[in-house]
């Protein structure tokens, strides 16, 4: 399922997209299996790695630090830091969009 939404929207082009943790709800997979076959897929030597310019992942979670929520900024955690530093450095005048 990760790999047809990510061939599907590279397919038709889309550069920008928003994906969900499928399956963390009510079907109870693991947040941390789902985080990392996304992980595969979109970072290092996996197949869509580079080819998106933004992804953000709606994650419903009751709570800042809940399970499905903390194994994705866990499984994410080196591209969140580096987002947030190429913003800082953005606002700051360092780097052009």
């Amino acid at each position: 399922m990760h790999r047809g939404v990510l061939e599907t929207a590279a397919k038709e082009g889309y550069r920008r997209l928003v994906l969900g943790a499928w399956g963390c709800g009510v079907f109870r997979n693991d947040p941390a299996v789902v985080a990392a076959a996304f992980h595969a897929l979109l970072t290092g030597g996996g197949r869509f790695a580079g080819h998106f310019e933004q992804i953000v992942f709606a994650v419903l979670d009751r709570t800042s630090d809940g399970p499905t929520l903390g194994a994705f900024r866990r499984t994410f955690a080196a591209q969140l830091q580096a987002a947030q530093l190429q913003a800082a450095q953005m606002q700051a005048g360092q780097l052009q969009p």
